[in-house]
């Protein structure tokens, strides 16, 4: 399957997806930043979390507001998606990628309009839907 690419709407920042391996019990897919200031990459595991889909599904369903965050994080700590909106209506994407255990992290914002949720929701769907139980 093709990486999915997520571009936000601000900046050259791009979250990237791609599966790796897939078994019975887990997806194990790469996160990248590119475009921002920095670059960064993480493996992560759909193990126990479900995929991210899942949060950009959550996220399209409510693309007219929603209060608090909207959250994903990999079981290990090693990825996490946490998504905010404001009253004008701006959505944003907080990517944290964390390895050896806080040692090192990287944080990087992707900002996103209504309009793209429904096209994002459903690539990363495509992403991880052929290894779905």
């Amino acid at each position: 399957m093709d990486p999915v690419s997520i571009k936000s709407c601000n900046d050259n920042t791009e979250l990237i997806l791609s599966v790796k391996s897939s078994n019975s019990h887990e997806t194990r897919f790469i996160a990248e930043i590119r475009g921002a200031q920095f670059n960064g990459a993480i493996e992560a595991s759909t193990y126990f979390s479900g995929p991210p889909s899942l949060l950009f599904k959550e996220i399209a369903e409510k693309w007219d507001g929603w209060d608090g965050e909207i959250v994903w994080g990999a079981i290990d700590g090693e990825l996490y998606f946490s998504a905010t909106t404001n009253s004008l209506g701006s959505i944003i994407l907080k990517v944290k990628m964390v390895y050896l255990s806080g040692d090192f992290e990287l944080l990087a914002t992707v900002a996103l309009e209504a309009g793209q949720l429904d096209t994002i929701m459903r690539n990363v769907k495509k992403l991880y839907e052929p290894f779905a139980r």
